[in-house]
């Protein structure tokens, strides 16, 4: 009896811990496609593209230019593991990558900030602005012909942000990611969810503004 009891909890052991080893695993991969995930390739490709061309034309403006992209790429490594961050951390870092973005589109690119001081601690989830802004630029045609406006207000608790809506024709269908990425991050936070919608010719993303305290518990 007492062999078969020692036995029986040897497997019983065993299992548990092939369980916990499969588990930690699955932590672990997990972990690893959200890192591989955190960076846009096409943003690190563009990047990259206009920074090779800046080196050998302006080396002042270069040498900002990485100084800039090594604040979004630490941003996205340290902070995308965050629940919620300041909504002035989420300004500096945009202001970082909409100086790298202005470099490649020029003067046709046009970004208007209105938003005041009293809300700048509230939160929202990390690299949620460069989405947005990102799926703005993704979206649309920018060109010396099309100038493309962008413009970042706060209003009742939310964040608003407004473009012109040029469609890009693309032989590529939109895969809609960036939506489900904003979505589902607010969504974990059983939040008031995200609005995406059009309005005589502009598109509008209405993103919840939270106050941290109420979200310390997720």
């Amino acid at each position: 009896f007492v062999f078969h009891e020692f036995m029986s909890l040897s497997r019983d052991n065993h299992v548990l811990k092939l369980r916990s080893e499969t588990l930690l695993k699955q932590n672990y991969l997990a972990k690893y496609e959200t890192l591989k995930n955190q960076v846009n390739p096409h943003f690190l490709f563009n990047s990259l593209n206009v920074l090779s061309s800046l080196v050998y034309i302006d080396q002042r403006k270069a040498d900002q230019f990485i100084k800039k992209f090594s604040d979004v790429f630490r941003y996205v490594l340290e902070l995308n593991q965050e629940k919620l961050v300041p909504l002035k951390q989420e300004l500096h870092v945009l202001d970082a990558y909409l100086f790298l973005q202005k470099i490649r589109y020029g003067s046709q690119l046009c970004v208007h900030q209105n938003i005041s001081a009293d809300l700048l601690d509230l939160c929202v989830p990390p690299l949620t602005l460069q989405l947005a802004v990102e799926n703005a630029l993704k979206h649309n045609t920018i060109s010396k012909d099309t100038a493309f406006d962008i413009w970042i207000e706060a209003e009742e608790n939310e964040l608003v942000i407004v473009n012109t809506y040029h469609f890009k024709n693309s032989s590529h269908e939109s895969t809609g990611l960036g939506q489900k990425n904003l979505l589902e991050k607010y969504r974990l936070l059983g939040s008031r969810l995200p609005r995406f919608y059009l309005e005589d010719g502009h598109y509008i993303v209405r993103l919840p503004l939270l106050f941290a305290e109420q979200w310390s518990e997720f």
